[in-house]
């Protein structure tokens, strides 16, 4: 059994992904373990947020494999994609919300949903909404933070 302070939490072989003629990834390869923290650098157009893109489940390569904590994205992407918190370059923000309501509802629809499938409500949700009160206070400078949040509280740990 993998000891999981060292364990794969992604790993990409061979990604590769053309729009096309326009190869935009070429043959990457990466691992990243538990506790590592990896960033993409280069000019617009080096194929940082297309990486991205892929290694979320949210673009399909062109070639090679991904696997989610051992889960292969492609053969159980439901399972993987359960893993992974994923915050992109524009948040999907519902804009006609104001920070509070998008920090009440979105947490309701998640336990909605949850609820609908026969699914015990996620402690991250519930334990969400008891938050709304201090990010209420503080809107501006904790829009980053809550977004960041929001990305985390799809993923499970």
């Amino acid at each position: 059994m993998p000891d999981p302070e060292t364990a794969v939490t992604i790993s990409a072989n061979g990604l590769s992904r053309r729009f096309g003629n326009h190869l935009a990834v070429n043959n990457i390869t990466l691992e990243l373990k538990r506790g590592e923290v990896l960033g993409f650098l280069g000019p617009n157009g080096a194929g940082k947020t297309t990486t991205m893109q892929m290694l979320t489940g949210n673009l399909a390569p062109s070639a090679g494999t991904i696997r989610i904590c051992g889960i292969d994205l492609f053969d159980e992407p439901r399972a993987a994609k359960a893993r992974i918190g994923y915050l992109p370059e524009v948040p999907p923000l519902y804009r006609e919300l104001t920070v509070d309501e998008y920090l009440v509802g979105v947490p309701a629809l998640r336990m909605a949903m949850m609820v609908a499938q026969g699914l015990p409500p996620n402690a991250n949700v519930v334990a969400s909404q008891a938050n709304v009160a201090f990010a209420k206070a503080n809107h501006a400078e904790l829009k980053p933070k809550i977004d960041a949040a929001d990305s985390a509280l799809t993923a499970k740990k």
